[in-house]
C-alpha cells in the first residue's frame, strides 16, 4: 500500500486461533482403588469435554461401550469374579479431535469366600450360572422374559427368597415346578405346565430365548437341582 507521500508501506495481519483443550477424565465409578465392588457393575467414566469416541478395556473381560456427551459407560458381557483386582484402561478423542492422554485405574471386587452366588445372563444364549466363590459350579440354558415392558425380567442385584414345589397362575393359564423367588412375582422355575400338569410343548421349544412373562425358566431337572441346592439369601445378579 502507498501512503499519502507516495512511498510504499507494508501492513501486517494477525489472526488469533483458539486451541481446543486436551480432554481429561474427571471421575470414574467404580473409583480408582475402590474395594468390594459388586460382581456385576457397569463402569462409568466422566470427562471434562464432550467426547467423539471412547474405548474402555477391562482386563480379562468383554463388553460394550456407550458414549454420550461427557460420559461413557462400559457394560460387561458377564459378571466379574469375586476378590479380584481389575485393570481398566481408557482412551478416546474429543469432539474437537483432541486425543485423551491414556488413563488407567484399578478396582477390586467383593470377596465371596466359598459362598454360592448366581448370575442370570440375558444375553443370547440366555443362561443361569451358579458359582461357589470363584468356581463355576453349573451353567444352564434358560429363558427370561419377553421384550414387552409388561413381560420384562428385572435387572439388578437380588437376594433369593422363599421357594415351593409347584405353582399355578390362573391369569396366564400356566404353572410350574420347583420355584425359587427372585423378587415380587418373578421366579426361577421349571418349564411351564398346563392345568393337567403337562409341559407346554410350544413353550418348551422356545427354551434359550426370551419367552416367559418375566420369570426365569429352566429345564425340569435343572430347576429341581437349583431348588434343592441354592440356599435362601443367595446373591443373584441379573443383566443383559
Amino acid at each position: 500500500l502507498k501512503n499519502p507521500w507516495g512511498t510504499s508501506q507494508k501492513m501486517g495481519f494477525h489472526k488469533a486461533f483458539k486451541v481446543a483443550p486436551i480432554p481429561e477424565v474427571i471421575s470414574t465409578d467404580p473409583m480408582s482403588e475402590q474395594a468390594e465392588v459388586m460382581l456385576y457393575t457397569p463402569i462409568t467414566v466422566n470427562f471434562d469435554e464432550d467426547m467423539q469416541e471412547v474405548c474402555i478395556t477391562v482386563q480379562g473381560m468383554k463388553g460394550d461401550v456407550e458414549a454420550e456427551g461427557k460420559t461413557a459407560v462400559y457394560k460387561p458381557h458377564s459378571v466379574l469374579l469375586p476378590g479380584q483386582e481389575y485393570d481398566v484402561k481408557v482412551t478416546g478423542r474429543s469432539i474437537f479431535g483432541e486425543a485423551l492422554q491414556p488413563y488407567s485405574f484399578k478396582f477390586t471386587t467383593l470377596d465371596m469366600g466359598d459362598k454360592y452366588w448366581v448370575e442370570i445372563n440375558l444375553r443370547p444364549l440366555q443362561k443361569v450360572v451358579v458359582y461357589k466363590g470363584k468356581k463355576t459350579i453349573r451353567s444352564m440354558v434358560a429363558s427370561g422374559g419377553r421384550p414387552e415392558p409388561e413381560n420384562a425380567t428385572p435387572h439388578g442385584y437380588f437376594l433369593l427368597k422363599d421357594r415351593g414345589d409347584r405353582f399355578w397362575t390362573e391369569s396366564i393359564a400356566e404353572g410350574g415346578l420347583y420355584w425359587v423367588r427372585i423378587t415380587g412375582n418373578w421366579l426361577i422355575h421349571s418349564m411351564p405346565r398346563n392345568k393337567d400338569d403337562e409341559v407346554i410343548y410350544e413353550e418348551l421349544i422356545k427354551h434359550g430365548i426370551p419367552a416367559s412373562h418375566g420369570c426365569i425358566r429352566l429345564k425340569d431337572a435343572q430347576a429341581k437341582w437349583f431348588y434343592d441346592t441354592i440356599p435362601t439369601g443367595t446373591p443373584c445378579y441379573i443383566h443383559d
